[in-house]
């Protein structure tokens, strides 16, 4: 009976390993839904508007890479049909892709009033 007690224990324990060892996250291969790409219509003056609004927040650019509070995007900005491309590509654990969201949508709203 002792060797079925341990075999469970240790089965448990395993599990609990693995559950701890997923939510770490700067574990690579961590899985994560992926977050759809938001295609956002805006003129030049939000975009620019947008950008500092986001800058002021503590969003860290790089090229079309963008970075905040351990969450990355990549972005673009068409000039000529005037709409914002963001697609979140690494999102910590404890972040949603509803949450970006709203967190991106907050900042456009911001960056209007202040237009």
């Amino acid at each position: 009976m002792k060797w079925l007690k341990r075999l469970a224990k240790s089965f448990v324990q395993d599990k609990i390993d693995q559950v701890k060892d997923w939510n770490d996250p700067d574990r690579s291969e961590a899985p994560q839904m992926p977050c759809p790409e938001m295609n956002i219509p805006m003129s030049h003056d939000l975009h620019a508007k947008l950008l500092t609004e986001a800058e002021d927040a503590g969003m860290e650019f790089n090229g079309t890479r963008a970075a905040h509070k351990g969450c990355t995007f990549d972005f673009n900005y068409d000039t000529e049909a005037e709409i914002l491309h963001v697609t979140p590509d690494h999102l910590p654990w404890l972040f949603s892709c509803s949450e970006v969201e709203s967190h991106i949508n907050q900042l456009i709203e911001k960056a209007k009033g202040a237009l």
